[in-house]
């Protein structure tokens, strides 16, 4: 689905207090996305219970696959912005204690694409590592993974405007989504959605690649 016609967009800049606050979505996946991401030590063991039980698919998928980094898809590291100090001490806890918390992978293609985790990935690539643990999310669509990760990692990470237009360019040109669908996804206005895109559209891409790097902020590329 294509969509509107780019006149309709509302031009950047945006308005300060102009976004309404967003409201939470519940969805089947949440708790697991949540653990993946929030655990950050290995569980305790816990006392079996007497009789027996069934267990759940989705539970299974909680426990992490060893993945060689060939298998891995990365071509959604650009949605994210870099921060060499965060990617420095992360790089030392990793040489340090291992690797603590998995990836988020979905299947696609015969291989596995990386919703979050990027910056895991380079550490241990660098560290000269042969494989990341990975937790295969197999029940949910790349959309849905995207979003889920997203609405979890907003509350320790908060993203900026330019991160939030990439990831809606992303599901409006690769995935097929018009700009009221995208609105429907984030719970915003269609305006939110529209002004987000014409950022991305007029930001030069030279200066969109200087934020992904980390090399300016956000907030000052905005300005161009």
């Amino acid at each position: 689905n294509a969509g509107p016609a780019a006149q309709s967009r509302i031009p950047w800049p945006l308005c300060a207090g102009s976004s309404p606050a967003p409201r939470t979505t519940a969805h089947p996946a949440l708790p697991l996305i949540q653990q993946v991401l929030q655990t950050t030590t290995p569980p305790r063991p816990k006392i079996p219970d007497p009789a027996p039980r069934i267990l759940k698919p989705k539970q299974r998928q909680t426990m992490p696959h060893a993945l060689e980094f060939h298998q891995l898809d990365r071509r959604l590291e650009h949605l994210r912005v870099r921060h060499p100090p965060r990617f420095r001490r992360l790089l030392a806890s990793l040489a340090e204690t291992g690797q603590q918390t998995p990836i988020v992978v979905v299947p696609h293609e015969q291989r596995y694409l990386v919703i979050d985790g990027h910056q895991r990935i380079a550490a241990l690539l660098q560290l000269r590592r042969d494989t990341v643990d990975a937790v295969v999310l197999e029940t949910i669509s790349e959309a849905e993974a995207l979003l889920l990760v997203r609405s979890l990692r907003t509350n320790s990470e908060p993203e900026t405007a330019l991160e939030q237009g990439w990831l809606l360019a992303e599901m409006e040109e690769k995935l097929g989504y018009s700009v009221e669908e995208l609105a429907r996804r984030f719970d915003r206005s269609t305006t939110w959605v529209a002004r987000r895109l014409s950022l991305v559209e007029t930001l030069p891409e030279s200066v969109q690649q200087l934020v992904r790097e980390g090399r300016i902020a956000a907030q000052i590329a905005m300005r161009y």
